[in-house]
C-alpha cells in the first residue's frame, strides 16, 4: 500500500514543535531491535506509543545510518525542501518496488547516511496496526553485502528531530527526545542482543495485503506479517505467497 507523498512544509514543522507540552511524557516513536544477515533486506516497523486513542495526523524523524547499512525501497520528494540533498533528503517509505524510484534513491544513498522520513495525514494513509502500540510505517534496510564485507556485530541507528502531531480536533503535538535502535548483522557464532526476542512465545499473527486489509490467513501475493508476542511486543516482516 502506498503512503501519499504529502510531506511537512517548514511551517507545519514549526507548528508541531510549538505544542510540546501537549504530549504525554512517555510518548515515543521507536523501533524494536532487528537481526539480519549480510546482504539481506529487512522491513523495520516504526512504532508509536501513547497516541493510540487520539490517532496521528503527522510525524517526522531523522534516521542516521552507520556505514554498511543502507535504507532501500523508498521514494524521495523535494517538496518543501531546500538544502544539500546529497546529505539530507526526504524519505517516503513504500512497500512496492519501482525501478525509477529506486534508481533515483541510489543517487542519495551512495554516500548519504542521514535521511528524513516524514508523513502527513499518516493515520488515513499510513500502514497502521490497531493492537496496542501501532506501527506507523515500514521501511526497508539492507546490510551491504559487498563480498560479505560488512563486519558482523551490532550497529546503532540514531533517531532524532522526532515530531508527532495528532488531529487538530485533539490538539496534541510536540517534539520527542532523541533515540536509537540496534540492528544486529549476524555471522558465525555472533552473539546478539535480540536472541531472547526471537525465542519469545507468539500470541498471534495477522496478515495485511498492500491495500491494508487484515486477515488471519496470508493473501496471495505480497503480505505484511505482524507477529504479536505474549509480552505485548510486535514484529513486522514482508513475505510473498
Amino acid at each position: 500500500m502506498k503512503i501519499k507523498a504529502l510531506l511537512f512544509a517548514a511551517a507545519a514543522m514549526v507548528g508541531i514543535s510549538a505544542f510540546a507540552d501537549g504530549l504525554p511524557e512517555s510518548t515515543k516513536l521507536y523501533v524494536d531491535p532487528v537481526e539480519m544477515d549480510p546482504g539481506q533486506t529487512v522491513y523495520v516497523a516504526l512504532n508509536l506509543n501513547n497516541l493510540d486513542a487520539a490517532g496521528l495526523s503527522a510525524f517526522g524523524v531523522d534516521l542516521i545510518f552507520p556505514e554498511g547499512l543502507t535504507p532501500v525501497q523508498f521514494k524521495l520528494s523535494e517538496a518543501g525542501y531546500t538544502g544539500n540533498k546529497s546529505k539530507y533528503a526526504f524519505m517516503h517509505p513504500e512497500l512496492d518496488e519501482d525501478a525509477a524510484d529506486l534508481a533515483l534513491a541510489a543517487q542519495y544513498t551512495a554516500s548519504a547516511r542521514r535521511l528524513r522520513m516524514t508523513a502527513y495525514d499518516a493515520e488515513a494513509e499510513g500502514l497502521m496496526f490497531e493492537a496496542g502500540d501501532r506501527a506507523i510505517v515500514l521501511f526497508a534496510v539492507q546490510a551491504d553485502e559487498a563480498a560479505k564485507a560488512i563486519t558482523p556485530g551490532e550497529y546503532s541507528v540514531t533517531m532524532n528531530n522526532m515530531m508527532v502531531s495528532s488531529p487538530a480536533t485533539v490538539g496534541i503535538s510536540g517534539s520527542l527526545a532523541d533515540s536509537s535502535f540496534t540492528i544486529t548483522v549476524k555471522g558465525e557464532d555472533t552473539p546478539t542482543a535480540v536472541t531472547d526476542i526471537n525465542a519469545k512465545a507468539v500470541a498471534g499473527v495477522k496478515y495485511y495485503n498492500l491495500a491494508g486489509v487484515e486477515s488471519d490467513q496470508p493473501f496471495d501475493g505480497v503480505n505484511v506479517v505482524v507477529t504479536t508476542y505474549t509480552d505485548g511486543t510486535k514484529a513486522a516482516s514482508k513475505v510473498i505467497k
